[in-house]
């Protein structure tokens, strides 16, 4: 199955560009986040860079936990599959928030709350479902 198939073109059916997209993003980041964090260090300090990061740590990992159990207590009580799609891609994204904000960067953060964010989280799944509307039925849960 391929996303030809699905009728998914995200970039005007070109999904060769899409993929080249994503992997040279995948390939910058960790060099961009680790431009950011020495430029940080050398304009505040080595060790206050080093305190945000572990802060930004500790509190990405109690945010997923205490978001992630009320994203999977909906998908667990999800009964049709409009309403299973969705909570599968707010738990996706809360899990892909999470590992952004465990990882150490301010960049991977700044994705990390956006993703884990109750109303940046929202905005986001509103705007897959306005992409993919024709192709795949969602339906959200309000809270």
């Amino acid at each position: 199955m391929t996303l030809g198939s699905l009728g998914l073109y995200p970039f005007g059916g070109n999904t060769t560009v899409m993929l080249k997209y994503v992997l040279v993003g995948l390939l910058a980041l960790p060099f961009v986040d680790m431009y950011v964090l020495f430029e940080a260090a050398n304009a505040i300090g080595f060790l206050e860079v080093l305190g945000i990061v572990a802060v930004t740590g500790i509190i990405g990992a109690w945010a997923v936990k205490r978001e992630g159990v009320q994203v999977l207590l909906r998908l667990q009580s999800s009964v049709t599959a409009g309403e299973a799609s969705g909570n599968m891609i707010e738990a996706v994204l809360v899990t892909l928030g999470g590992l952004a904000l465990v990882t150490p960067g301010f960049l991977t953060d700044i994705a990390g709350v956006l993703m884990v964010g109750r109303p940046t989280r929202q905005r986001i799944m509103l705007s897959i479902r306005e992409k993919f509307r024709d192709n795949i039925r969602f339906q959200f849960q309000s809270v």
